[in-house]
């Protein structure tokens, strides 16, 4: 049966009417649909940032493990790398000690230390390439003398230092001021300091606007070891050098110095008295230095034991400060050219010091007899230094010849990015603890 028009147009707008409520509605099917694709897309941003950032963060921790083991190990490499270069000159010190020292009567003044840059390199990493040289052999044919390659590099800064060549501070260290070590650790700073030259290092204020005289110094250095806490050459008065009012404050040690930087915090040690001085102060060794043991560049310590040994402390010669210079080179290469074996060639290298020519011809292998006064030769004019005469036995209290004792290295170590440095003293005659054998290390220190 046929429905009415009527019914199927009212059917009509219904239909219509659902479609463009289906269309218009904002809270539609449809558009709950795609608010619930959004959700789910910033989900995700969301997620993969997470990872990006926990991956980086991975990543960059591996990252530090992997270069603070790779540290770790180049440290490990490039201490033991120095600790070799002190165990290869620990043994050319028993060398030394047990070959070239006991005979020095037919050797000389022979010293390994002077050619230890030359002989360390060779185990450690260069000792085909110098023996190539030496020997002209192909550097391939040399087995066994060279690193693996990028493992390091080990060295010695600079030749060992013999201490025993020095003024030994921590002689001071007794209970009283007239201790005969004690007189003469004083004779030998005032001596150390008594050149004209230097005044202006005791006439300028320091850091803390003191005013540190020659005397107020050499106290200084002798209040800082000695036991007691009464000031040196005072009957009463009491050690006040301003320690305590510094900014990092401290006392005086009033013991044994470990460490001859330690002076550095004595009174009137400035960055310039140590540039000068430094070199000629020890805190080990005998209370008198050891001639043949002063390096050939440390005139001033010579000059200093001429002074002390004069037989006339006014001589001219110690007003006239490029004279005592050149004399006192002059005398401690003529001393060591002769052997280093007898003080009275001490005496006598003052007396009558070689022209400056004739010395150098001995040097290189001439010949080293006196010249005569009337011989004619210009060497007996040009170049000739006015010498002083010394008094055999202030000589005797003062200085002394014999093997060394002490030696100071400075060994370096090298892997990578990592530098290790060893700076140790060893002693030829102390008994070691462990092995009851002479020989030991008496100062270490690793950074």
């Amino acid at each position: 049966m046929r429905r009415p028009s009527s019914q199927i147009d009212a059917s009509r707008v219904v239909w219509i009417r659902r479609v463009r409520r289906y269309v218009t509605t904002p809270m539609s099917l449809k558009g709950k649909g795609r608010n619930q694709a959004g959700v789910a897309l910033v989900m995700v941003l969301v997620t993969l940032a997470l990872i990006t950032i926990t991956t980086q963060q991975f990543v960059y921790k591996a990252e530090i493990n992997y270069a603070s083991a790779k540290n770790m190990a180049d440290e490990l490499k490039a201490e033991y790398l120095a600790r070799s270069v002190v165990n290869l000159s620990r043994l050319l010190f028993k060398v030394q000690d047990k070959v070239i020292d006991r005979n020095r009567t037919f050797l000389g003044d022979l010293q390994l230390t002077d050619y230890m840059d030359i002989l360390v390199p060779i185990f450690f990493g260069q000792g085909s390439e110098l023996l190539s040289g030496m020997i002209g052999v192909d550097p391939k044919d040399i087995q066994g003398l060279d690193f693996k390659k990028g493992y390091g590099h080990a060295f010695l800064a600079g030749k060992p230092e013999a201490e025993d060549g020095k003024i030994n501070i921590n002689c001071a260290y007794v209970h009283s001021d007239q201790d005969p070590q004690v007189v003469q650790l004083v004779a030998s700073l005032r001596a150390l300091f008594a050149d004209r030259r230097y005044d202006f290092l005791f006439e300028e204020q320091d850091a803390q606007g003191n005013y540190n005289d020659r005397d107020t110094v050499m106290r200084a250095l002798i209040d800082y070891v000695d036991t007691d806490h009464v000031m040196f050459g005072q009957s009463s008065a009491a050690e006040d050098y301003g320690y305590q009012s510094l900014d990092d404050r401290y006392e005086a040690k009033n013991n044994i110095v470990d460490s001859v930087e330690e002076l550095r915090l004595v009174r009137g040690v400035t960055d310039d008295f140590w540039a000068n001085f430094g070199p000629s102060l020890t805190v080990y060794g005998q209370c008198i230095p050891n001639l043949c043991a002063i390096p050939d560049d440390n005139w001033i310590l010579v000059a200093a034991l001429l002074y002390q040994t004069a037989a006339n402390p006014g001589d001219p010669v110690f007003l006239n400060p490029i004279a005592l210079r050149a004399l006192s080179q002059t005398v401690l290469q003529q001393v060591k050219m002769t052997g280093c074996n007898n003080l009275n060639a001490f005496v006598s290298a003052a007396k009558n010091p070689l022209p400056i020519g004739q010395l150098m011809s001995g040097l290189m292998g001439g010949s080293m007899s006196q010249p005569q006064p009337d011989s004619g030769n210009q060497d007996t004019v040009v170049g000739t230094l006015e010498g002083i005469e010394l008094d055999p036995a202030k000589v005797s209290k003062a200085v002394y010849m014999g093997p060394r004792r002490y030696y100071k290295i400075v060994a370096v170590g090298q892997s990578g990015r990592v530098t290790k440095t060893i700076t140790a003293v060893w002693d030829q005659q102390f008994r070691s603890p462990s092995t009851g054998k002479l020989g030991a290390f008496v100062y270490w220190k690793e950074r």
